[in-house]
């Protein structure tokens, strides 16, 4: 193996190393990070990959290919890639457009999606101790140190059952290295004097550094990375190595359409729309600002046994933990009023709602058994048995979120 670059830093192999005993072969050939920030992945591939951020601080490194994007729809066709890479990108979006964030990296894999952040009170307590080390040292904190605290860290617990949740994919978790490893790692990025060791190591001894960090898998961990494989796998529209692959498999960020490529620079064939780099090299796929109209809600569609099976009530509960007022999601609860009336129905319900007062929660909706649905994408439930443990909170979101109808990736 040849030495590392001279600005790679260690905190960043140690975000990665783990990454490169499944980053072989096919996914080399077609490889995505999303969060790749101006380095990525071109920490430990020398492959080229495409590299897609919500805004470059510093100039982007190859063999990175530079896309700026607009934050909730990637520009590209479902299973354009072989292998999506999102590392240390979970934590910075709000904890409500994660469920959706993670179904947009498994929408463009066509195999598997490796997704890695920190998570629980131990990466809390890491970022207090960064805090306190930046305090020390008399410098200002990074920004993302700020958005962790306002946004909270994901708990790992969370991830695993919003992982598990996917239908059609399998999870692992993957070695990283501990909490003790990882900030000691960190402290030799920042200390004054350490740099010409780190240089030594990493341009003269790098395959003994690379088995040190790697011993560190031991105790508590900072951050935790998961392998998601899709079970039906299929072949990515993109290799890395033929220009026209990239090209078919980008969609317009404004109307989704096809884009093609003259002299001047890519141009949407339905819209027009046309897309150039800077003189970075960075290509600019944020949407055009307009209005949008707003898609039809998700109908839940429940006919409960209302007196001969109570499996619908922690159904109910769980819809009212997945959805806030604010979602735009209805549960439509049909009554047999052969067999109780509307208003039996409401007192049966009650102990449900009665415990938020004066909160607001997500629409329930009761009605008569033959009165018509309202508009949107009708999603029937299951009205008891062992099918309705399966509807828990996160379960509601990420159905919802893969409903064409949804104006959470319509945007």
């Amino acid at each position: 193996m040849a030495g590392f670059a001279p600005d790679v830093m260690l905190n960043w192999l140690c975000r990665y190393l783990s990454l490169r005993d499944v980053l072989q072969g096919d996914a080399l050939e077609s490889l995505l990070e999303v969060g790749s920030g101006p380095k990525g992945l071109g920490c430990v591939v020398s492959n080229r990959f495409v590299g897609v951020d919500v805004a470059f601080a510093q100039e982007p490194s190859p063999p990175m290919l530079p896309i700026v994007y607009g934050g909730t729809r990637l520009p590209f066709k479902p299973g354009a890639f072989h292998t999506v890479v999102s590392m240390d990108a979970m934590e910075h979006v709000p904890p409500a457009a994660r469920a959706g964030f993670l179904l947009e990296m498994t929408r463009v894999s066509a195999s598997r999606v490796i997704i890695g952040c920190p998570v629980d009170l131990v990466g809390a307590a890491a970022d207090r101790f960064f805090q306190d080390l930046y305090r020390a040292m008399n410098r200002p904190a990074p920004d993302w140190l700020y958005e962790h605290q306002e946004l909270g860290l994901p708990a790992s617990r969370d991830l695993e059952r919003l992982y598990a949740a996917l239908p059609g994919w399998r999870c692992t978790e993957l070695s990283t290295p501990g909490a003790l490893p990882a900030l000691l790692l960190i402290l030799a990025d920042h200390l004054p004097g350490m740099a010409p060791w780190i240089q030594s190591a990493l341009q003269d001894e790098p395959e003994k550094l690379e088995a040190w960090i790697r011993a560190g898998d031991f105790g508590p961990k900072i951050r935790r990375v998961y392998l998601l494989e899709r079970l039906d796998q299929a072949c990515p529209l993109v290799h890395m190595e033929k220009v026209d692959t990239l090209v078919s498999a980008f969609d317009c960020p404004d109307c989704e359409g096809d884009l093609e490529n003259p002299a001047s620079g890519l141009v949407c064939s339905r819209c027009g729309r046309q897309f150039s780099s800077d003189a970075q090299g960075v290509w600019s796929f944020r949407p055009t600002p307009a209005t949008r109209v707003p898609a039809p809600p998700v109908v839940f569609d429940l006919a409960p046994q209302w007196l001969q099976d109570e499996a619908w009530v922690p159904l109910v509960h769980n819809y009212l933990q997945a959805f806030s007022v604010d979602d735009e999601v209805v549960l439509w609860i049909r009554v047999d009023t052969n067999v109780l009336s509307i208003q039996e129905a409401l007192e049966l319900l009650a102990p449900i709602i009665v415990p938020y007062g004066e909160l607001p929660f997500a629409t329930l909706e009761l009605a008569e058994h033959a009165s018509p649905l309202p508009p949107g994408r009708v999603i029937p439930l299951p009205a008891g048995g062992e099918e309705v443990l399966a509807w828990e909170p996160d379960k509601f979101r990420l159905v919802r979120l893969m409903s064409p109808a949804s104006p959470v990736l319509a945007q």
